[in-house]
């Protein structure tokens, strides 16, 4: 050990919180050694010394850098100013680097071991120009990310659980479950404005909000739901007001929107227009791409299952696999607006939704129970399984011949090819739901850059809310509807349209138009009279 190192005797070594050994005291020698740096004059050779000062303070200057006490460091940077203005070969960025604070300071070469006193690699972990403490900062940092990524997976597991109990519950069950999501949505959304409305003291801001989205969820599914009520004659539906709100929907719907417009327009306040207004504007817009985008998934699966659970698996398997890609081969950002989501994960996550895509569409399109059509619901029992159902199965799941290209004829060696329809169809819906369907996600991830919070809510370990999780679906859900309509329904995409809005009338509703409508294709001459016989209890015509 040389007498003028950091190790020499009479030092002492404490460990600190963290295991890491510091220098209690600095050491003597050190002191004699940086006071001889800034002589001069040759040193005194009657100090008593074993060996030549001079060449052992040369090579002491050849050495490394070492991690020293705060106030040994001070009293070293001092002495290497005096060299380096004497014309010693100290170059400016060491001085730099030996007056920043000691938690900033970086150790550009292997330090000494304070317990060793020699450049052994006891601290074999900090290489590559890092300290112990970004070293282990990284440590820790993998570790977390290996947390998060355990603690989503177990969740990820959890809600897939739920959700294919509850599709095996049946159509009914998953109509409830898309409803009471919706709800949740709403109320995270409205949550994060909550806190600036409680700063700004603004009058009745849930009480407004809470009216015009119970208004919304009446208007859509109001009428739905007093029909099936009135039509299964429940005792309670034979009371007047009731009846009217079944027979006056609309109505009833446009005074609710009145009564809500008025109370917000008379909690306006000096100071805070510009605020409210835009309260008003979300809660339109969220009226807009919640409770609509909802509705239109409901009509999905009144259609059959299938048009529910094919496009939710695809968003789910893009989800998870653009998450997986990224979390161990994302490199480069994608978007500003979600800095985790990088380019690596979103092509690898189209990739796998692609191919899982056209599988799941065949194996779900060889069930009954998936393709079948339900569009009443009246023969449901919230507390049981939904019956068996049985259908004629529709053409979009049957084989059905298609002629082959006359490009592709040589490679196929044939002229037509027996292919379910659906299968096109869920390749059209994988395309969509690996590259625009994403962008639902980028939307709610500006929402969440624009109100400053990480997540909408807390509700569920390593996903957020369950805005977080549902902000592709609702997209995914509104391009399915309009896709089926267009390319997939028989009929004409505004008939296919209006036959969804019939279904959910009353028995009796249904029974008017029919007579309507007959009475006036009678009266362009496009079909005969017909007879009608409605006993009691159920409607039937002859």
């Amino acid at each position: 050990m040389r007498s003028g190192g950091p190790d020499a005797a009479g030092m002492e070594a404490r460990r600190t919180r963290n295991g890491r050994k510091e220098l209690s005291q600095v050491p003597k020698a050190f002191v004699n050694q940086s006071l001889h740096i800034c002589s001069e004059t040759e040193p005194d050779t009657t100090s008593g010394s074993d060996t030549d000062d001079t060449a052992e303070t040369n090579e002491h200057r050849r050495q490394p850098e070492v991690e020293t006490p705060y106030s040994a460091r001070k009293l070293h940077t001092r002495t290497a100013e005096h060299a380096w203005e004497a014309g010693e070969s100290t170059p400016p960025g060491s001085l730099r680097r030996q007056a920043l604070p000691w938690e900033q300071r970086r150790v550009r070469s292997r330090p000494v071991d304070t317990a060793t006193g020699d450049g052994s690699t006891a601290l074999q972990g900090l290489r590559g120009g890092h300290s112990l403490r970004e070293v282990r900062a990284k440590s820790d940092g993998l570790l977390q990310k290996l947390r998060s990524f355990a603690v989503r997976a177990v969740f990820t597991l959890v809600m897939l659980t739920i959700f294919t109990r509850i599709v095996y519950l049946g159509h009914q069950k998953v109509a409830l479950m898309v409803f009471v999501l919706q709800a949740l949505i709403a109320k995270e959304v409205l949550s994060i404005g909550y806190l600036q409305a409680s700063k700004r003291r603004i009058p009745l801001f849930r009480t407004i909000n809470t009216w015009f989205l119970l208004s919304a969820m009446y208007f859509i599914y109001g009428k739905r739901t007093l029909s099936h009520f009135y039509d299964k004659r429940f005792a309670f539906m034979t009371k007047r007001p009731l009846v009217f709100l079944l027979m006056h929907h609309t109505f009833v719907s446009f005074w609710l929107f009145l009564i809500g417009f008025m109370m917000f327009v008379l909690s306006l306040r000096p100071g805070c227009y510009r605020h409210q207004l835009n309260e008003f504007a979300r809660m339109l817009m969220l009226l807009l791409v919640v409770v609509a985008q909802a509705n239109f998934i409901i009509f999905n699966i009144k259609e059959g299952l299938i048009w529910f659970l094919l496009p939710a698996l695809m968003i789910i398997t893009n989800d998870i696999m653009s998450y997986c890609v990224g979390f161990f081969f994302g490199r480069t950002r994608l978007t500003a607006l979600s800095p985790k989501k990088t380019w690596e994960g979103y092509i690898g996550g189209a990739i796998f939704t692609f191919v899982a895509g056209i599988l799941l569409t065949h194996h779900l399109s060889r069930f009954e129970y998936m393709v079948c059509p339900k569009t009443d619901f009246g023969d449901c029992d919230i507390l049981r399984p939904d019956p068996p159902l049985h259908c004629s199965v529709p053409p979009t799941f049957l084989p059905q011949p298609f002629a082959v290209p006359s490009w592709a004829r040589p490679f196929l060696k044939r002229d037509v090819l027996l292919i379910k329809p659906i299968i096109i169809h869920g390749m059209v819906l994988a395309a969509f739901a690996s590259t625009l369907g994403p962008f639902g996600g980028f939307f709610a991830s500006g929402v969440k850059r624009a109100f400053r919070v990480k997540d909408f809510a807390d509700l569920i370990p390593g996903h957020g809310g369950v805005t977080d999780r549902m902000d592709c679906q609702l997209l995914m859900g509104a391009f399915t509807f309009v896709y089926r309509l267009n390319a997939v329904s028989v009929s004409a995409p505004d008939v296919g349209n209006l036959l969804a809005y019939i279904a959910d009338l009353s028995f009796q509703e249904q029974l008017e138009l029919h007579r309507a409508l007959s009475s006036m294709l009678e009266s362009r001459g496009l079909i005969r009279s017909a007879q009608w016989s409605v006993p009691s209890g159920n409607a039937s015509v002859t």
